[in-house]
């Protein structure tokens, strides 16, 4: 129960793992045209996922080289500002940051006590200098879920660049990047999408594409891609123009397995089983008296449940879950949890007992 930190490899993702492996050590390169199937299949159903088309999608092998790819893309002014929270993960943090050696400067709005940051403490944060807002779906260490729909709506009406770290809801909770006016968002797959490391998703808005510099160009960022002699720096009219070289064929193949399930299942079934099995959870937890940390309104339920306790050492807690197998993670005197929708009640329940 820890796919808040890294999930466990299904069977359907070993498979296509193993399959194209075996494929290449008995073939090398002979299947070529099969790797490039397995990335047309797999840009699909990311931008299946996400709401998108499929040329507003592009592979990178992480999160932060996704935010990387966007923060250093920007055609920054001094005086300009971002608006970041203080509870976010460096992946969104330092890439920002680093933007101060333009000049830019970095608002802080504050997560409040009670675990939440309002709409309302964003929209305060932004003024007429504000080039981006710069936010998580899920907050990694309570799992409060942000209203994207709202701090869209705000960013659009201010004309502000909206970026999204969705790499802690993508996979388990529901979301569509045109309905919430996302500008960019980029996750890594090893999370709730169960894919191994090695390949992420940057979404950019067609809008906004052509806005953006090429921080990173490479063979593959050229419309020409094939004419490796012909220097013609005329970049492609989709997200692949952040792609600068070869994709990883093994974590293509495993990637596409899991999306296919993803896309069947859909994720409206996969977000109320998460919400289904968080909220039995949670009402076991409090009945037992531990103070659940996660926001658990109805608009800000996530995957990932962090409690804490009054009366008993978090230690010797974490312990005795490690010992009877039960993955998560200890972390700022808490506990979190992240179940995902294969999870049982009756494992649930086994939790709960062991508490």
């Amino acid at each position: 129960m820890d796919h808040a930190a890294v999930s466990p490899l299904t069977r359907d993702m070993v498979y296509g793992l193993s399959m194209r492996a075996d494929d290449i050590m008995e073939n090398g390169a002979a299947n070529y045209a099969d790797w490039k199937d397995d990335a047309i299949q797999t840009r699909l159903m990311y931008a299946q996922l996400l709401g998108s088309l499929p040329d507003e999608i592009a592979f990178v092998n992480s999160t932060a080289e996704g935010v990387n790819l966007v923060a250093n893309g920007i055609e920054w002014h001094p005086g300009d500002n971002v608006v970041l929270t203080n509870v976010d993960y460096p992946a969104n943090i330092y890439p920002w940051m680093n933007q101060q050696r333009h000049g830019v400067t970095i608002k802080w709005v504050e997560e409040r006590e009670d675990g939440r940051i309002p709409v309302e403490d964003l929209a305060a944060a932004i003024d007429d200098h504000t080039r981006v807002v710069a936010i998580s779906f899920v907050h990694f260490v309570n799992g409060y879920r942000n209203d994207l729909n709202a701090i869209g709506d705000v960013c659009r009406e201010r004309g502000v660049f909206f970026f999204v770290d969705a790499i802690q809801g993508l996979g388990a909770i529901d979301l569509d990047v045109r309905e919430m006016k996302i500008s960019a968002l980029a996750a890594h797959s090893r999370k709730w999408l169960l894919c191994p490391g090695g390949l992420g998703v940057l979404y950019v808005d067609r809008d906004v594409l052509k806005d953006l510099h090429v921080s990173n160009p490479g063979a593959n960022s050229v419309v020409d891609a094939a004419n490796f002699l012909d220097y013609q720096l005329t970049y492609r009219d989709s997200a692949q123009r952040f792609e600068p070289s070869s994709l990883n064929p093994i974590a293509l193949s495993a990637t596409r397995a899991m999306l296919a399930m993803f896309t069947g299942l859909g994720m409206g079934y996969i977000e109320n089983r998460v919400v289904s099995l968080t909220d039995m959870l949670c009402n076991g937890l409090e009945k037992k008296g531990y103070t659940v940390r996660s926001p658990r309104r109805a608009n800000e339920k996530s995957g990932i449940v962090t409690f804490s306790s009054d009366s008993d050492d978090i230690d010797a807690i974490s312990a005795k879950l490690t010992d009877a197998c039960v993955f998560h993670t200890k972390r700022y005197g808490m506990i979190r949890l992240s179940p995902h929708f294969y999870n049982t009640e009756k494992e649930v329940e086994l939790v709960l007992n062991l508490l």
